[in-house]
């Protein structure tokens, strides 16, 4: 079932845990990056390993179908997942860096897998997400613009998995934190009494605290 839905944070840190959380940041996004080559090399040689001696070869479609892999999930309770390889599709980019898209793949290039990470004022643009650093005011901004399930979607991303991460890691102290605030279809759509505004869809420190403390109280 369909939910468009939207949401923004904003989140204000102290001094040490600013610097601490940027770093930790912009060095998970840089694994990844090095990660998605990594998986770049692993679909690029199952292409190749597929379509080796044979004719009129959709390598297009071989891209599909090994750009996802079952992995496992959970210890206990054996489950699987069909996991995205090439989440940033620089996979794709790389191999198929040709005109014709639909010919032969070439090798993944390391090169096309860095990314620039700012020092000062870091942003990382997501497909259903923006993170914002202020270095300034020490404030870090989310934000999920409105779409099908995009607050889903966006969190389950693997830089915003990072995002959440280390956000439920830092140590709030006071005059620190923030909310997440958003809404969606079906809430807009509760015409009773104080029905159809904005929810709190999380809060951090005590910052959150208090206001989710006056909402509530309103």
């Amino acid at each position: 079932m369909s939910c468009y839905e939207w949401e923004r944070g904003e989140f204000k840190f102290s001094v040490a845990e600013y610097r601490k959380f940027k770093k930790a940041f912009a060095s998970g996004v840089k694994d990844q990056y090095q990660i998605a080559y990594e998986n770049a090399v692993y679909i690029y040689n199952k292409i190749i390993a597929e379509g080796k001696g044979k004719r009129n070869v959709e390598w297009c479609n071989l891209y599909g179908q090994f750009r996802y892999k079952e992995v496992s999930t959970g210890s206990y309770f054996v489950s699987y997942e069909n996991k995205d390889l090439d989440p940033f599709r620089l996979a794709y980019e790389s191999m198929f860096r040709k005109k014709d898209h639909n010919s032969k793949p070439l090798k993944p290039r390391k090169g096309d897998f860095k990314i620039k990470i700012e020092s000062k004022d870091l942003s990382f643009e997501g497909d259903e997400f923006s993170i914002g650093f202020d270095d300034k005011n020490r404030i870090v901004h989310w934000h999920v613009s409105e779409n099908n399930h995009a607050c889903e979607s966006a969190r389950s991303e693997e830089v915003g998995k990072l995002f959440f991460n280390l956000l439920n890691n830092v140590k709030w102290t006071r005059g620190t934190g923030g909310l997440i605030v958003g809404n969606n279809e079906y809430n807009q759509d509760d015409y009773g009494v104080g029905g159809g505004g904005n929810t709190i869809n999380d809060s951090y420190g005590p910052l959150g605290k208090d206001e989710r403390r006056r909402a509530f109280a309103c």
